[in-house]
């Protein structure tokens, strides 16, 4: 199951990356932060990061951007959750919990 949902996800990544592709939102890749700081939000690439609550184990995720709406796969229970990206890519807001970029990766 996590074989065959890993397979969908990397077609669904390439053919975001296609020129026919609509244009993704600005995410960028660092370490969000909520506005308590108890939820982190890692992106380690374009297409891969996790979602941490302090002291609790990382929870692994893909980054859809096919549509134009980004959308954050959760690896281990297979959720996909809409988010929301501002124009500058500094806050991320998946409904629950809002985001803000504290460390720009580089």
């Amino acid at each position: 199951m996590r074989l065959l949902l890993c397979v969908l996800l990397c077609v669904r990544l390439l053919a975001a990356t296609s020129p026919t592709g609509a244009a993704p939102a600005v995410l960028q890749c660092g370490d969000y932060r909520s506005a308590d700081g108890g939820m982190a939000l890692v992106l380690t690439s374009p297409a891969a990061g996790y979602r941490q609550l302090d002291g609790q184990e990382r929870e692994p995720l893909w980054i859809d951007r096919s549509a134009p709406q980004p959308r954050l796969l959760l690896l281990d229970d297979g959720v996909a959750q809409a988010v929301h990206v501002s124009d500058d890519g500094r806050t991320v807001d998946d409904g629950a919990v809002s985001y803000t970029l504290h460390t720009a990766q580089a």
